[in-house]
């Protein structure tokens, strides 16, 4: 779920609190629903603005159905669980 949004040409950036926060996007490169350059934006802002703990995925293949990658990701759930205010 999306739950910051830094679109192209928007003039927004990264939050500083945002640096902080571990943040990892994957984003279908053929998504028709979520613009992939969205996503790009929105990481680099987020590399732009110092944040450490930034990880970018692109999928292909998968269209807006990219959580079915996501759910099945026994990495990226790893990562999630690993997560916490001490490893940030």
């Amino acid at each position: 779920a999306e739950i910051c949004r830094f679109e192209a040409g928007s003039g927004l950036t990264a939050h500083p609190s945002l640096t902080k926060t571990s943040t990892k996007t994957e984003e279908d490169k053929g998504d028709a629903t979520i613009s992939f350059t969205h996503s790009e934006v929105r990481y680099n802002n987020l590399l732009e603005a110092g944040a450490k703990n930034v990880t970018f995925i692109e999928l292909d293949g998968y269209g807006h159905n990219a959580w079915e990658y996501v759910d099945s990701d026994a990495e990226g759930i790893k990562w999630l669980f690993e997560q916490n205010l001490k490893n940030r």
